[in-house]
């Protein structure tokens, strides 16, 4: 649901990396300047050395950009989906099945759309492994505008159930 949320974030930010970093540390920093410094019940989920941690612990939390500050032509809807699945712990992130029910989809559900259903067995996927599907997908996928925005998303979520 994270990489959603990144995807999310740069369909919305007109093709720009909401945490662009080239190294861990950096990107770590970048997350931390949206997401604000994770709780230490956050921290003791990550898998990092003791020492990081209490470093990170004691570091004073940096100001946070606010995601409608970032992205300020995205509806209220959008920002509201794209800062439960940004947020940082994932016991305590949105689930696929939650995302789908977003007020941010409300439109599709009248169609049908939207809602969860039984997972897919994994043999459907076998097609996948084919490099020649990534290619066929990329032109399916429709271009980036208000409409295909909801939709490329709402294909993604439908998509892990």
């Amino acid at each position: 649901m994270w990489s959603l949320g990144c995807i999310f974030a740069e369909m919305i930010g007109g093709g720009k990396p909401l945490f662009p970093g080239s190294n861990p540390r950096e990107q770590f920093k970048l997350i931390v300047n949206v997401t604000g410094r994770p709780a230490p019940h956050s921290l003791a989920k990550m898998e990092m050395p003791d020492s990081y941690a209490r470093s990170l612990s004691a570091l004073p939390a940096p100001p946070c950009i606010a995601l409608n500050v970032l992205y300020p032509e995205a509806s209220v809807g959008a920002i509201d989906l794209l800062s439960r699945l940004l947020t940082f712990n994932p016991d305590e992130r949105i689930t696929a099945e939650q995302a789908l029910q977003s007020p941010y989809f409300a439109e599709y559900r009248k169609f049908g759309l939207a809602q969860t259903r039984e997972p897919l067995d994994e043999r459907e996927f076998a097609s996948e492994r084919n490099r020649f599907y990534y290619v066929k997908w990329r032109n399916i996928i429709p271009k980036r505008n208000k409409t295909s925005e909801k939709e490329s998303v709402l294909l993604c979520l439908s998509l892990l159930f």
